[in-house]
């Protein structure tokens, strides 16, 4: 219901969320060429990494920040990212903390990493409505089909 989050911001799925596996999935090839990273991610993260997700009523966006021990420095962790990054068209490593408007209406995925002492804070804006399944499914016709894969995505979309 509209009303019951109108003016309001509130966590859920702290016990766990589901994408969690994913997101463990997913920074567990990160982790596999960097050594410093290799003792909490592929099989340190149930326990390692924290992801809790908040409500926030808006149209478009997704901010997640997650939390895990920082095993080498901060500069080892950024390199990291952006060698795993690197020519993927969607999703840039960026120096400054993004926020949800900066990707409104487009199918990036801004990730900046840094750390608060000895915890690593990866933070990673997107705009759920493209970059999230409907994008996701444009991109897999795109590549199952033979066509470049940003087809399609590369444009604003202004709706809603």
């Amino acid at each position: 219901q509209f009303s019951e989050v109108n003016e309001s911001l509130g966590a859920y799925a702290i016990e766990g969320h589901r994408h969690l596996a994913e997101i463990v999935q997913e920074l567990s090839g990160l982790a596999s060429p960097h050594p410093a990273l290799r003792a909490d991610l592929p099989t340190g993260w149930g326990g390692g990494l924290t992801f809790v997700p908040h409500l926030v009523p808006m149209t478009r966006g997704i901010l997640a920040t997650c939390y895990f021990d920082l095993k080498g420095s901060v500069g080892e962790l950024q390199d990291a990212y952006r060698e795993f990054y690197a020519g993927q068209p969607f999703t840039r490593v960026v120096d400054k903390t993004p926020a949800t408007k900066l990707t409104t209406h487009s199918n990036l995925c801004l990730v900046n990493v840094g750390a608060q002492g000895r915890k690593a804070v990866v933070t990673a804006a997107l705009d759920n409505l493209l970059k999230g399944a409907s994008g996701q499914g444009i991109e897999c016709f795109n590549i199952a089909f033979g066509f470049d894969r940003t087809t399609a995505l590369t444009g604003a979309l202004q709706w809603p």
